[in-house]
């Protein structure tokens, strides 16, 4: 099955390095949840993703940082073999995201250690 089944939702993936360069840039600061889906739609367009960002602006605060979303979607699309998709992803592209996801989660992780 290739994945242009599994993700039907998927409009945009950041499979250029001019988007992936984007998605880093949004990424160094907090994405509010009610600012998140215009800023990435033409970066990462996913039903999926903005179901989880709208389920923050309905049951949390519409100002929180729903980076980790973002982050938690990239990594499940860089789960898969980039011949699956059906737009050929650009290496340097996939190598900037891996980075982006690991120092983010590295970032995080530090960060909530501190405050305990």
């Amino acid at each position: 099955m290739k994945l242009t089944q599994l993700f039907e939702g998927s409009w945009a993936i950041p499979q250029s390095v001019e988007q992936a360069q984007q998605l880093v840039h949004l990424m160094s600061q907090p994405l509010p949840a009610n600012k998140a889906e215009h800023l990435i739609y033409n970066i990462i367009g996913d039903d999926k993703l903005f179901d989880s960002i709208d389920e923050v602006i309905k049951k949390d605060d519409p100002n929180d940082d729903v980076r980790h979303l973002v982050i938690s979607r990239i990594e499940e699309f860089l789960k898969y073999d980039p011949s699956t998709f059906r737009h050929k992803w650009d290496p340097q592209a996939r190598e900037m995201l891996t980075t982006l996801v690991t120092n983010f989660w590295n970032k995080f992780y530090e960060q909530n250690r501190v405050k305990q």
